[in-house]
């Protein structure tokens, strides 16, 4: 599935939200994010589902999961981290939206996108909560976007401060997570980032 068009991608954990998770959910849908990935990792797979129809109800934007590989059909797709599922057995039980974390790899991702993957995670340009090392250089990133066709999502510590920075080698395609879920405004945040990526 083509997702060329989704620029801003939100990582969430609706229970880890400043305010409550549908009003963030609508408010940033709203601002501009263009997909959503799930990522409940200290829950249960009922309760996982539960979220993830609720957000299909509420916005119309591509719904990802994290992890979960038996709730891909629920979903619009799911993504998978360097430790889980391996991508290519993946590929090979759905077609909907498949995205592959490769951190600093570059020539993993090339390979994914052999495979077919959709969509790479490529991280972290900056230091965060869950990503607490930098991995990447300006030269990686510069390097990944010229050798790899499909989205490349530059995922870790970005924020309305810095995403510029980013964007001025290259970068058209950005996941965040805390900077809109622990807004105050996430309407405002996500129309902010929103407006950058698609100037820059």
């Amino acid at each position: 599935m083509k997702i060329n068009k989704a620029l801003l991608y939100w990582i969430v954990d609706p229970f880890n939200t400043k305010l409550a998770f549908e009003e963030v959910l609508i408010k940033a849908y709203k601002g501009g994010v263009d997909m959503i990935q799930l990522r409940m990792k200290e829950t249960t797979i009922e309760e996982v589902k539960k979220y993830i129809m609720k957000i299909k109800e509420m916005v119309n934007i591509p719904v990802i999961v994290n992890d979960y590989i038996e709730l891909v059909e629920v979903a619009d797709g799911v993504h998978l981290g360097e430790k889980d599922y391996p991508c290519s057995d993946v590929r090979a039980l759905t077609d909907k939206i498949l995205g592959c974390s490769v951190y600093d790899n570059i020539e993993k991702a090339a390979e994914y996108e052999a495979l077919g993957v959709d969509y790479i995670g490529f991280s972290s340009p900056f230091a965060s909560i869950t990503k607490e090392k930098i991995r990447t250089t300006y030269s990686s990133v510069k390097e990944i976007i010229k050798n790899v066709n499909i989205p490349v999502y530059l995922v870790g510590g970005i924020s309305i401060e810095n995403i510029e920075l980013l964007l001025n080698i290259g970068v058209k395609y950005i996941a965040v997570s805390s900077v809109i879920s622990n807004s105050l405004n996430p309407y405002i945040t996500a129309k902010t980032l929103k407006t950058l990526i698609f100037n820059g």
